[in-house]
């Protein structure tokens, strides 16, 4: 029995999200962002013997996708997840987490929107710690989401800190490439021997919204 596009991604991923928005648009709620089987599907390159109804013509004009691709790893009793910690950072900026979304041929991107969560310390409690979160077209130079921020001095446990709303590409992301990259960047506020320590948390998501070209 032949499938339609809707049809087909379920039977790729039973879990995927895919709820039609009150503008005519989709949101598309997917975990693994590196799913080619997902991707193919969305394309319209449905693989071959697939009994597939339709094309990447009677995909949507509009969709998103909902993403949380940060901090993945073994389950926790409380749901609360982490990256790898990345400690002994110092006055320089470090990435702690970077993660690269694939965006889908024949969409453009119309808005983009973040939640990213990052929980940091010092080692040392009288230090302070500078964190911002970034964006890149190419992984190479990247794009500030937000200006340098500061947690200051009293810092030796960890503390989550947030940076949400949408984001108009401009600079170094611009999203018209194949893929992104987003990541959080942290560094210790001081040049005095002290070290920053940092780990993504697993709510951080990003919300693309898409149309068709």
């Amino acid at each position: 029995m032949a499938l339609t596009i809707v049809e087909y991604l379920r039977s790729v991923n039973p879990n995927i999200g895919l709820v039609m928005n009150p503008d005519g648009s989709y949101r598309i709620g997917v975990e693994d962002v590196n799913s080619d089987e997902i991707l193919a599907a969305l394309l319209g390159a449905i693989p071959a013997g697939a009994n597939v109804i339709g094309s990447v013509h009677s995909m949507p004009e509009r969709f998103e996708f909902v993403l949380h691709p940060f901090g993945k790893g073994s389950l926790t009793t409380d749901g609360v997840q982490y990256s790898a910690e990345v400690a002994g950072i110092g006055d320089t900026y470090t990435a702690i987490e970077v993660v690269t979304i694939n965006q889908p041929v024949g969409y453009a991107l119309q808005e983009i929107e973040f939640g990213l969560t990052v929980a940091i310390k010092s080692s040392a409690a009288v230090e302070g710690v500078n964190w911002k979160m970034q964006a890149s077209d190419a992984g190479v130079l990247w794009q500030d989401l937000i200006a340098e921020q500061l947690r200051a001095a009293s810092c030796a446990a960890y503390l989550d800190v947030s940076a949400l709303g949408r984001f108009a590409p401009a600079g170094n992301f611009i999203g018209t490439g194949a893929t992104f990259q987003v990541r959080a960047v942290v560094k210790s506020a001081v040049a005095a021997g002290e070290t920053a320590t940092g780990k993504m948390k697993s709510s951080s998501y990003v919300i693309v919204k898409y149309r068709r070209t």
